[in-house]
Parts: structure tokens; sequence; C-alpha cells
């Protein structure tokens, strides 16, 4: 006979009334002036035209423990984390995202003292995500509408090769560099810093195809640390070079140090595709540019010729008037007498004829070439020295320009423009083996395409292009093969 197992059911417990407490908003107070630097730095990264109406947000994150306010912008390519203090009070932290530009703009235009963020409660109870913040400040308030923040893209977490750098080495770096980088979109690689990190070696290049610019330095206690090689663009290095500049206000100084950023340490971090900087308050990451950078060691010429030396003053000076008569893209002649030592500048563009003269020191053959003017001011200007020195062999061959002394960590090349008045080049010796058999005599066709072809360079000229590209035969753009 089986026997069925029974179950007895257990008296039911007594249904208490249970009442849970709304979850408490998102609340924060902040002093406008560190509210609106913050924001000033985080907004620079919000793109102008988002493809996504997220990205066109600034994510604010509260902490009621860390009593610590974290904004961020990230258009998917670059963005940066800026850290600073507010006041949180006990279950109102959360995340918020807002409209990026509007809110520094309005942040911008309060009068000072403390701003009050609060999210509003929406009408619904199952819905946690606030809708509408409420911004209180000394004589009003007003309502901004805000997205769903989960959604907002996570800023990349770098946990590579880290590297820890003196700030003015690396400000001084992209300085240095940042000017030669080339604006042609077709060639992604060129449109940023190359950033090589081996052992104690730091350096940064540029090139365009018409300049390079090369800085180096050592970087202390890493004699047999990993190497890494990034390419970075270089808008997202100038807002590094801003960030650290804090004397140009484009960051606050460190609210709990009363210390500038730049007294504070640097941290670089590399991994495969992407480079963060860190530094006290933010953190900038950023996607690295693909493609093999070229190999701008072997463009660097190991012997001159001819040598000039010139005071940057005066050089500078004379390239500012003669700029006045010419367009931005427009070239200069440059003539040097080894007898007079004398420097000749000229020009007979634009609104007039100039001609200017200084005293040089000269080593080497008379010669004259000629450069394009926005290239040459940019390179003096960036040269932190009161004496250049240029180096040549040529006339159309690239031109190094340093300061006299090896006390400097960059270096600049530079290459000529054809002007039609270069110094001859030497006649080729007469080859002894057996000439070769005359071509056949081209077509109607094909003349008139050569007649055309031999005519481009004489327009171009005029419009200030690189000889290296237009002008003369023998002049060779920057080669940019990659290594």
């Amino acid at each position: 006979m089986e026997t069925a197992l029974r179950v007895t059911a257990s008296p039911s417990l007594p249904n208490y009334p249970v009442t849970l407490a709304p979850p408490r908003p998102m609340k924060f107070t902040i002093v406008r002036s560190r509210f609106g630097q913050a924001l000033k730095d985080t907004a620079r990264f919000v793109p102008q035209k988002p493809t996504h109406p997220l990205l066109g947000c600034i994510l604010l994150e509260a902490d009621a423990d860390t009593q610590r306010l974290t904004l961020t912008a990230f258009d998917l390519s670059q963005g940066l984390q800026y850290r600073t203090e507010a006041q949180v009070p006990a279950g109102g932290g959360g995340r918020l995202a807002l409209p990026g530009k509007l809110l520094d703009e309005l942040v911008a235009r309060l009068p000072d003292g403390d701003v009050v963020l609060e999210a509003l409660q929406s009408d619904n109870s199952d819905d946690t995500t606030p809708r509408a913040v409420t911004l209180t400040y000394s004589g009003g308030r007003c309502q901004l509408q805000t997205l769903d923040p989960e959604e907002y893209p996570q800023l990349p977490r770098v946990a590579g090769t880290s590297v820890v750098l003196n700030p003015d080495v690396l400000r001084e770096g992209i300085a240095q560099t940042a000017w030669s980088a080339s604006t042609d979109e077709t060639r992604q690689v060129l449109c940023g810093i190359h950033i090589v990190l081996s052992g104690n070696q730091l350096e940064l290049a540029s090139l365009d195809g018409s300049r390079l610019s090369v800085f180096s330095s050592s970087v202390p206690d890493r004699e047999n640390a990993e190497t890494f090689e990034v390419t970075i663009p270089v808008s997202a290095l100038r807002e590094v070079q801003r960030l650290l500049d804090g004397s140009n206000g484009f960051s606050s100084p460190n609210i709990e140090t009363a210390e500038p950023q730049t007294s504070q340490p640097v941290t670089l971090s590399y991994e495969p595709g992407q480079l963060s900087v860190e530094l006290t308050q933010m953190t900038l990451a950023s996607r690295a540019l693909e493609g093999a950078f070229p190999d701008y060691h072997s463009l660097l010429p190991d012997r001159f010729q001819r040598q000039l030396i010139a005071a940057k003053k005066p050089l500078l000076n004379a390239l500012e008037r003669l700029a006045l008569f010419v367009g931005k893209d427009s070239y200069i002649q440059w003539s040097v007498e080894g007898n007079s030592q004398t420097l000749t500048l000229s020009t007979c563009q634009g609104a007039g004829e100039v001609v200017e003269s200084l005293p040089v020191r000269f080593e080497g053959e008379d010669f004259r070439t000629g450069f394009n003017l926005y290239y040459l001011r940019q390179a003096l200007k960036i040269l932190a020295r009161d004496e250049a020195l240029f180096q040549f062999n040529r006339a159309l061959q690239p031109v190094l320009l340093t300061p006299p002394q090896q006390s400097s960590n960059a270096k600049f090349l530079l290459v000529p423009m054809g002007t039609g008045e270069e110094e001859s080049e030497p006649a080729a010796p007469e080859s002894t083996q057996t000439p070769s058999p005359p071509e056949p005599s081209p077509s109607p066709t094909a003349s008139r395409k050569k007649s055309a072809r031999d005519r481009a360079p004489q327009k171009t000229r005029k419009k200030g292009q690189e000889a290296s590209v237009n002008a003369k035969p023998e002049a060779e753009e920057l080669a940019v093969v990659p290594t």
C-alpha cells in the first residue's frame, strides 16, 4: 500500500504595510567659478555637429562619499574627464547628461555665488531616470531637459605602458612639433604627432611634406622600461598643451593644493590604438591614428656645405614687414653674399616690391634660394633662442634650422621654394657609355600634353606652392615613405 506525502501549508504571515521611501534625486551645490572652469575645459571636447544627441552632452556624475563632481565629454575619438569638488548631500549622488554647449554658456553668464543643480522626479514611480533638472542660482533659476545617462559612451581606460613626465617637457615638445603637422585629411597619419618612448629617451615628431619638426628629451629613471610608438591627432595634443598651460587660462589651479596644474607630474599611458594623459584633476583619452609613420630620421642631412647665423628678432621683424605686402602662402627670395656677410630678403609680389638687408655670419659659397614666408615665420617664432642657425646644401635641398648652441631639444627642416633665380646646378659629367638611341617623336596629342605640363609650374608658383612639388624638377618633397 502506497503512502502519499501530505504537504501542509504553513499559516500565512500577516501582511504588514511596508512604505518605501522614494529615491532621493541627484543634487549638488558648487561654486559658480569652479563649475564654470570645469565646463569650459570639458565643453571643448563636445563636437560642434554631433552625430548623436548624446555626444552633444556632458555627463555629470556626483558622488556623495567623495564629495566630488566628475564631468565627461567624449566624441568617440577623443574625450576629457574633469574632476572637481562639490557639496553632495547623502543620497544625492547620481548621473545626468545635459547639453554641453548650452550648459557651458549658461554657467559662464551666471552671477557669482553658489549654483544648485537638482534632478526633478518623474511622475512615473517606475521611471527613476530624471528627465529634467533645475539650476538655481543667485537671483533666479532655470530648467534643462536631460537625456538618458546610461547610454552615454564610456571614456576608455588605458591600462598599458605608462611613463611619468615633467609637464614642462611635454608642453614644450607639443609646442615645438604641432605647427608642422599636416592638415590634409587624405593622409591621416601625417595629421598627428608621432611619440616614441625608447628607454629613457622621449621623441616627438611631425611633418607634412614641406616641413619637419623633431623634439627629443631624456626621461629619468627609465633606462630598461618598455618601448612604445604611437601617433596621436594633433588636435588632441594641442588640448593637452592648453590644459597644461594654466597661465593662458585654459585650466584652473588645483583647488586642494593651491598650485597650478603645471607643477604636477603628467602620466602618459599607452595601449594599442589609444593613449591617455593623466593630470591631477583631468584625464584626456584619444584614439591613435592608423598607419605607419614615415622614417623621418632619414630626411635629416648629416653634413652641410653652408651655414648662416642670424639674430632672430631682426630677421623676424624683416619677415613681418614683407608679410604686409604679400599673401600668406607667398614666397620670398633669399640671397647671401659671403664677402659682405649680408642676407638680402626680397619680394615683388602683392602690393609692391620690398628689399631687406641684414648682417649675418655666413660660411660657404654665395647662393640664392626661396622660402615659403608663412612657414619660415612660424619656425622662427617657435625657435626658443635669440639666434637662428640655418644649414644648407644645394639651393633647393632641405634646410635645417636650429639654435647655434646645441642646448635646444628641437630641430626644424624646411623645403625651399623655387624662385627661378636659384644657383645653377653643375653640369653632369659626360657619360662614357654608348649613347642610347633617340626616343621616337611624340604624337601631336602627347606634345600638347607635355607643353601643358611644362607651363603648369609657372602658374602654380605664382600661388606660392612648394618648389618641392611644382617649381623645379630637381627639388623634391620631403619623402613620406612609411617605415
